[in-house]
């Protein structure tokens, strides 16, 4: 009995190795394709063409950018000079895209998840610390008066417009629900979409 399972271990053992051996062969073809080709990976001087320029267009005389796809954090579409570095004590987007004075200031205004907290409350019990939630309960939203300080980093998500080309062609083709959701977000009502 024990010869036959000695048998079956190396049998077992054997087959790792050539197992093995096959998958750094097909790597080290890979490599190989990628050092012979023309457009080198590997190489630091790649041709990115020219510096980019943003937009210098001033924030009353800008229009909104169709969004690159369903809820897409906007590109900003006026200049950003003397508005950056944005901290939580000065925000200059706040003096424009808070909903109270978007209409007036003809400005997309900041939407409801940015006023929600979607982090759920952790409590302490006798050293262990668990989610404050009830089973099978999704999410914890609670809506704020002011920005969530969780987002008040506009530039996190949201860069300005640049005229920058990429030698590469976009073949991505954004689909959306409706053609409001081009300009506008939708994401305060479909955040738990497709969430059990």
């Amino acid at each position: 009995m024990n010869k036959y399972l000695t048998i079956i271990i190396i049998f077992i053992f054997a087959g790792l190795i050539i197992s093995c051996n096959k998958k750094t062969e097909k790597k080290d073809n890979l490599d190989q394709k990628v050092a012979n080709s023309s457009e080198s990976i590997l190489k630091d001087d790649i041709d990115i063409g020219k510096m980019a320029t943003y937009s210098d267009v001033a924030e009353n005389k800008a229009k909104p950018i169709e969004r690159s796809f369903e809820n897409a954090p906007p590109l900003i579409p006026h200049t950003v000079k003397g508005m950056m570095v944005i901290t939580k004590e000065h925000n200059q987007c706040l003096n424009c895209h808070k909903p109270e004075k978007a209409k007036a200031e003809h400005a997309t205004p900041i939407p409801a998840t940015h006023f929600t907290d979607y982090r759920p409350e952790i409590v302490e019990k006798d050293g262990v610390y668990k989610v404050n939630a009830k089973e099978g309960e999704v999410i914890a939203a609670k809506t704020k008066k002011k920005i969530n300080m969780a987002q008040y980093n506009c530039n996190q998500c949201h860069v300005p417009m640049t005229n920058a080309t990429v030698k590469i062609k976009n073949t991505f083709k954004p689909v959306f629900r409706s053609s409001n959701e081009k300009n506008r977000s939708n994401l305060s009502k479909n955040f738990v979409e497709g969430v059990k």
